[in-house]
């Protein structure tokens, strides 16, 4: 009996002792960084299951009391968070790793966040690596390929005319269906937004992740979260400086070259030569251009021989990006502040050619106590475009007289000492249009704030509520000045270039208000650890008022000091005015239940109402459900869980409403009712009285066009999460699209827009990143998104009607279907002519012409009918939508250096060439370049080209002949940087010193036999504002 009390005893003795020791406590301390080595300040410490709790200072240190058995939670906002258990120890250092890189990432979803891991939604993200150190003037330009589906366009390289596009999953109906954008949850314009300022963008695609936003989701909404204050005080100055240098640009050949390309083609063409073997020979002479024409001595004949893209454009233009930002955060505030500028200029040797950018943004986040909070947001930029009066780009723009326009004239009258410009020179009236005819200059400013106050467990944990007012105020003022430049000959002024014979100015001031309010609750909850609840519901209020006044005057008194005050004639004066409003407005709600972390289902419910369509039909409700299947969380997944850290299915449906006129807010906001328009241009007994009519009639039957959108799609990340992956497959009804019902002749004014169409797309997306080290340093990573999306017109009032070119709407077919003939080769001979049974419709064919094929077996080359059913020789030869979009991207970073690289491009595309880019000759003043020396002749049968024929004959049909392979792959960025050494850069106070080398658009592989297409050139465009390649030297300095 005494051994067991003795035992018991001792026993009890040791638990005492145990637990004492369990629970005493000790000091632990540390240092928390990022994984830069960056101190954080603000850090949160606290004991897991007990009270203690501390935050770290300026340096990143900490001291907290806890039991030396004790679990510390490490949280901080934007970063993972952390549990360290201590088992006595006392010193930590501590990385955190921030939460776009975390296992448990959550992504910026409809009116709040989501986990990553609970996504039932098809959203694609791109990180604010995307941006860093990319030497562009617009954020639109670093998205392309950068996320699966999402398809971003431009139209040139003009300094702030590149004229960016953005879709998502391509075109949802027959009209226009573009992106709804939000920066930091309020609408916004990426073209004002500086690249430097994003933390991150989400692209939400399918009906259960967009049915929230309403009709302006229903084409993908792009959601712009802009970066915050972390840690200790930073100082941050970024500068690149790019040179540029044209890309893909059209040859010309020498004037004499010209000269006997043109004989020949007028000689086919059964006319005279336009030069004799006198003036060809006197084109090869260096040392003289022009004589005192001998058959009209009052002016000059001119036979130079003038490179005009070599006198007029630069070899190389530059682009300077600066940004400057102070940021940080303390443990009851975060905060940013930058300024950022970008100075591009053009290509053109002088006038205006130029455009610039400021940006200013200040966020601000307040914990003002343990509940409430305060986010601030203010935000200004400044752009300024200056372009010459005559258009840069398309047809007998300044590029067309550039490298289409004969090469024999000057650009001054000889023996004029440069003061005159010569008359029927091309590159004349180009250089006095830019230097003397005026300019264009447009004024953009945006002044912006958003003010959010925020309770977080309000009456109960997990309850949030936020109530948001935005306003912001875009102003526009455009002032365009006319000059005219006058054109001489020998015998003096003859004319005035572009034909401005008058001088102008005219003015415009444009003024947008919008207000965005919104109130929105949130609940979170998570019960008995397998029960997670996420519910978020509000309201939205959308106003838009834009106002905009315009005058104008011309013929005053004098070209020094252009301004309206200056008028003397009132029949010389023009004054207008636009005033457009429209409110949207929106009750929305969404609930996700998730059970173990297996079973995940999501409903959303939105009701909406626009001004923009009558009373009786404004109105809308929108469902969207959603489900998924964590797979990998099966007990029966067994040993495939060591392969699959995630595997999740899921599927989304739901019902969505699209405004086609939303991305224009300017416009068709009171088709519902009858507009009058007036005049006077009638008189009544020799009057000119005023009248008023209505231009078109109402459409108050009107309403939405209705989206059923279907999304199935996997998920999965694998091997210890170094691969990571998502596929998607989508497809999309759209019902009512936008139309107009043409009407009789004594309809009597302009048919209405009514609900006409149907349209169908569908579509699959794939995205794959493998990210690893080798040995402690080296890490490295390799990514790739790949997509296709495809559509059809099933419906639109009977539209049937085919001609040859691009059909933009044809039931049965893609939207911007290309249809023409097919070719079988030249004739070679006078002999297979005689043998051709099929009617060319060429009174003049001839050996080197195109030999068509007969489809239907008529005998004669034709388009038929112009139906479906009766199209004669016409045949669809593909769509000009680009198809297999890609983006992949590689890199690595090791000690200090870093590298990566990004190819960005489609994998199909028609693209159907303007009859001016294929033939010279189509008119007698559009030249021939380089490419069109290999034209048919006898010694020469496989010739690219057709004989040279003026006005381009039968050659000039629209066929297969003239549609390009629009298939690319565009080295985007490549990037090389260093960080010296952190010792280094101690002794001067600089934190982080990276010094970098930057190419944009460098080089591409295209299909196109064409070697001056460009193949993102946007479709039917001629002599468009080249590309650039980019070459760029920057420096990233941290205090």
């Amino acid at each position: 009996m005494a051994k067991i009390y003795t035992v018991g005893l001792s026993a009890m003795m040791l638990f005492t002792v145990g637990t004492i020791s369990a629970q005493q406590k000790i000091s632990v301390s540390g240092r928390i960084t990022d994984r830069e080595g960056s101190a954080l300040l603000g850090v949160t410490i606290k004991e897991k299951g007990g009270a203690a709790v501390t935050s770290t200072n300026k340096t990143g240190d900490f001291s907290i009391s806890v039991p030396s058995h004790a679990t510390i939670i490490i949280s901080y906002v934007g970063y993972q968070s952390q549990e360290i258990n201590v088992s006595g120890k006392t010193r930590f250092t501590i990385a955190l790793t921030e939460a776009s890189a975390a296992i448990d990432e959550v992504v910026v979803v409809g009116y709040g966040t989501q986990k990553k891991a609970n996504l039932t939604s098809s959203v694609s993200t791109i990180d604010e690596k995307v941006f860093e150190s990319r030497p562009i003037a617009n954020v639109m330009s670093a998205m392309q390929g950068a996320a699966p589906g999402l398809v971003v366009t431009r139209s040139g390289g003009q300094p702030g005319g590149e004229g960016f596009s953005v879709k998502i999953r391509g075109d949802l109906s027959t009209g226009s269906s573009n992106p709804l954008v939000l920066i930091d949850g309020v609408p916004g314009s990426l073209t004002y937004t500086n690249p430097d300022d994003i933390a991150n963008i989400s692209i939400l695609k399918d009906a259960s992740a967009t049915a929230i936003y309403g009709s302006r989701g229903a084409a993908g909404v792009v959601l712009v979260t802009t970066k915050s204050g972390k840690g200790k005080l930073k100082v941050n100055y970024q500068g690149m400086w790019t040179v540029k240098k044209m890309g893909l640009f059209p040859e010309r050949i020498s004037s004499w070259e010209e000269a006997e390309m043109q004989n020949m083609a007028r000689i086919n063409a059964g006319q005279s030569p336009d030069w004799n073997e006198e003036l060809i020979n006197l084109m090869k002479d260096p040392n003289q251009y022009y004589r005192i024409n001998p058959t009209t001595p009052t002016v000059y004949q001119y036979f130079g021989n003038f490179n005009y893209p070599k006198l007029l454009l630069k070899d190389q233009t530059t682009r300077l990006n600066q940004n400057i930002s102070i940021s940080g955060s303390t443990e009851k505030d975060n905060y940013l502040f930058s300024l950022g500028s970008v100075a591009d200029k053009g290509i053109f040797k002088m006038g205006p050619d130029d455009y610039k950018r400021l940006n200013g943004r200040f966020n601000y986040h307040r914990e003002l106590s343990k509940t409430f909070s305060l986010d601030s947001k203010l935000l200004y930029s400044r752009s300024e475009q200056n372009s010459s009066v005559l258009g840069a780009s398309n047809d007998y723009g300044l590029i067309y007289n550039i490298v289409s326009s004969r090469s024999t004239s000057p650009i001054y009258l000889p023996e004029s000492g440069d003061s005159r410009y010569a008359a029927g020179s091309a590159a004349g009236e180009t250089v006095g249009l830019l230097k003397d005819g005026g300019r264009n200059n447009n004024v953009v400013q945006e002044i912006g704030a958003s003010f959010e106050l925020g309770a977080a467990d309000l009456f109960t944990e997990g309850l949030k509520l936020r109530v948001l007012y935005s306003p912001r105020i875009l102003i526009e003022n455009s002032n365009n000045t006319r000059i005219p430049v006058p054109m001489y000959n020998l015998s003096g002024q003859v004319g005035w270039a572009g034909g401005i014979n008058l001088n102008s100015i005219s003015k415009g001031r444009g003024q947008t208000i919008t207000n965005n309010w919104q109130a929105v609750g949130e609940y979170n909850r998570t019960f008995s650890e397998k029960h997670e609840l996420l519910a978020r519901g509000g309201y939205r209020y959308d106003d838009y008022h834009y106002d905009y006044v315009s005058a104008s005057a011309s013929n005053l008194p004098t070209d020094d000091v252009l301004a309206l005050s200056q008028f003397g004639d009132k029949n010389n004066t023009a004054v207008g005015d636009n005033i457009q409003t429209n409110t949207l407005i929106s009750f929305f709600g969404t609930a996700q239940y998730v059970f173990d972390q297996k079973y995940i289902i999501q409903g959303t419910l939105n009701r909406e109402g626009s001004s923009r369509l009558s009373p009786d039909n404004r109105w809308i409700t929108l469902p969207g459900v959603s489900a998924g299947w964590r797979i990998n969380n099966e007990s029966w997944f067994g040993g495939a869980s060591t392969i699959f850290n995630e595997l999740k299915l899921r599927a989304a449906w739901g019902k969505q409403a699209n405004d086609p006129n939303s991305d224009n807010p300017r416009g068709s906001n009171y088709d519902y009712i009858n507009s009058l328009s007036k005049g006077d241009t009638y008189p009544f007994n020799n009057v000119r009285n005023t009248y008023y009519w209505i231009g078109t009639a109402a459409t108050p039957l009107r309403t939405w066009e209705k989206v059923t959108n279907t999304d199935l799609g996997l998920d999965f990340t694998i091997l210890n999460r170094k691969l990571e992956g998502s596929f998607s497959y989508f497809w999309r009804d759209t019902k009512g699209t936008y139309g107009t019902i043409t009407q009789p002749g004594v309809f009597g004014i302009g048919s209405p827009s009514s609900n006409i169409g149907d349209f169908k797309s569908w579509g699959w997306e794939l995205s794959l990143n493998w990210r690893d080290k080798i040995g402690e340093d080296f890490n490295y990573f390799v990514g790739g998104n790949f997509s296709d999306n495809n559509n059809k017109v099933t419906k639109f009032l009977n539209r049937t009607n085919v001609g040859s070119g691009v059909v933009s709407l044809l039931e049965g077919y893609a939207k911007n279907t290309i249809f023409g003939y097919r070719t079988d080769g030249y004739f070679q001979n006078d002999q297979e002519i005689k043998d051709n049974l099929v009617n060319h419709q060429n009174a003049m064919l001839a050996p080197g012409d195109i030999r068509y094929v007969d489809i239907n077996g008529d005998q004669i080359i034709s388009t038929g009918k112009g139906t479906l059913e009766d199209s004669g020789d016409l045949v669809y030869l593909g769509t000009q939508n680009p198809r297999y979009s890609f983006g992949l991207n590689i890199g690595f970073n090791y000690k200090g250096f870093d590298f990566s690289a990004f190819i960005q491009g489609v994998g199909k595309r028609e693209f159907l060439l303007p009859s001016v880019l294929t033939l010279p000759y189509i008119e007698s003043w559009r030249q021939a370049w380089e490419i069109h020396k290999d034209y048919w002749t006898p010694d020469n049968p496989n010739a690219r080209f057709p004989r040279l024929v003026m006005g381009g004959g039968s050659n000039a049909r629209i066929s297969d002949k003239w549609v390009v392979n629009g298939a690319y792959a565009r080295m985007k960025n490549i990037q090389l940087g260093y960080v010296l050494p952190k010792d280094l850069t101690a002794k001067i106070k600089i934190e982080r010193l990276r010094v970098f080398f930057s190419g944009e658009d460098l080089f591409e592989f295209k299909k196109a036999w064409n070697p001056y297409y460009d193949p993102e050139t946007p479709s039917g465009q001629a002599f468009g504002y080249p590309f650039f390649r980019s070459f760029t030297l920057g420096l990233n300095v941290t205090l």
